[in-house]
């Protein structure tokens, strides 16, 4: 997951400096795929912490900043 966050960052500083479209692109799409890694690995996480009845609760809990 580590490994994913940092590709996220570099990529970050690579599409923040990029001054031609295709290396902008490529960034952008590292972005997206590091993103999607990290995101999978941390619900897959909480779905092997959490018991079924509390999985709601924590998704729920995770999902409301999303509203505000």
């Amino acid at each position: 997951m580590f490994q994913a966050v940092i590709v996220f960052g570099l990529a970050t500083i690579v599409f923040a400096l990029s001054r031609t479209i295709w290396l902008s692109i490529v960034a952008l799409i590292a972005m997206g795929a590091a993103d999607t890694i990290s995101v999978v690995v941390r619900v897959t996480l909480a779905a092997l912490r959490f018991t079924s009845p509390q999985l709601g609760e924590v998704f729920g809990v995770r999902g409301s900043h999303r509203f505000k």
